[in-house]
């Protein structure tokens, strides 16, 4: 099992998976991906799609009723767009995938 595959103990993972139909092309100027967020109780699922013409990001409903916590859902725009000014100033490849984590901005419980 790899890290990825693991739940955290504490903040959350944030796992972007490049969509088959997703990666751009000539005649698809978006990118999509299929987003995972996951906590140390639960995972949520999600498509993110950007539009390569002008940034504006669509994040679909989240799948099976679930809402992430906000703290980390934050997160998946701002990722999102780190990788399209990377893409837009270099006109390198997007990745396949993206794996990040973060902190849960709670106070911690002692």
């Amino acid at each position: 099992m790899s890290i990825v595959d693991e739940q955290p103990r504490t903040g959350g993972r944030i796992l972007f998976e490049l969509c088959e139909d997703g990666a751009p092309d000539d005649a698809n100027q978006s990118i999509a991906y299929e987003v995972t967020l996951t906590t140390a109780d639960s995972t949520f699922c999600t498509r993110v799609s950007m539009d390569l013409n002008t940034g504006e990001i669509h994040i679909d409903a989240w799948r099976d009723g679930g809402v992430p916590p906000s703290w980390l859902a934050k997160a998946v725009s701002p990722l999102l767009r780190q990788q399209w000014n990377g893409w837009k100033n270099s006109g390198a490849r997007w990745p396949r995938r993206i794996h990040r984590w973060r902190a849960d901005p709670s106070p911690q419980r002692g």
